[in-house]
């Protein structure tokens, strides 16, 4: 208990912490006989649907690509992040929504498939970069911000920490230290 209150005296009001995550709790149950795309050493085994996955990716970053050109501008977008997070939110989608994202992201994928291959995706990215060594990485690193009084299902966390890893943190936007948050929380991954 002394090591607990110690470390919330200690945290910095300006960063998230691990109380701010909803992932942190998550755990993630694979059925028998579910198939698990976590690619590895020893798992190289890839979705069936992944070649759709693919050309959903690469015709939804040339077109992310396009939109966000200005002539005599710089423009920074990472399409394969931007691909995975509207993954994510598919799960989140009901009926018209979700068949607007899918469609978007590929319409020849179902949110069951998109799911197995951003998950196969991500983790050969971070496999990859793992096997180039220390001075190369190569990670997915997304996250997602939402306000304190939003409710968040506990099966869309689910899907999230099966698939596609992006954490997740909850806390009040109106707080003075809300954007020193997020703007901190950044920081590791660009």
């Amino acid at each position: 208990l002394s090591a607990l209150i110690l470390c919330s005296c200690f945290s910095d009001p300006n960063k998230v912490s691990q109380s701010d995550s909803l992932i942190n709790d998550v755990k993630v149950n694979y059925s028998e006989g579910e198939q698990n795309y976590t690619y590895s050493e020893d798992s190289t085994v890839m979705p069936v649907s992944y070649n759709e996955f693919q050309e959903g990716a690469v015709d939804f970053s040339f077109n992310l690509l396009k939109s966000s050109y200005k002539a005599n501008s710089n423009t920074t977008v990472s399409p394969a992040s931007a691909y995975l997070q509207m993954g994510l939110f598919a799960n989140a989608g009901r009926k018209a929504a979700k068949n607007e994202i899918l469609e978007e992201l590929g319409n020849k994928m179902t949110v069951e498939t998109l799911n197995q291959s951003a998950q196969y995706f991500q983790t050969r990215l971070n496999y990859l970069g793992d096997k180039l060594g220390e001075n190369f990485a190569l990670n997915m690193s997304n996250d997602l911000w939402c306000n304190d009084n939003l409710t968040v299902k506990t099966e869309f966390l689910k899907t999230n920490a099966k698939y596609f890893d992006i954490d997740m943190y909850r806390f009040l936007f109106t707080e003075d230290t809300a954007l020193n948050k997020i703007n901190n929380g950044t920081l590791d991954y660009t």
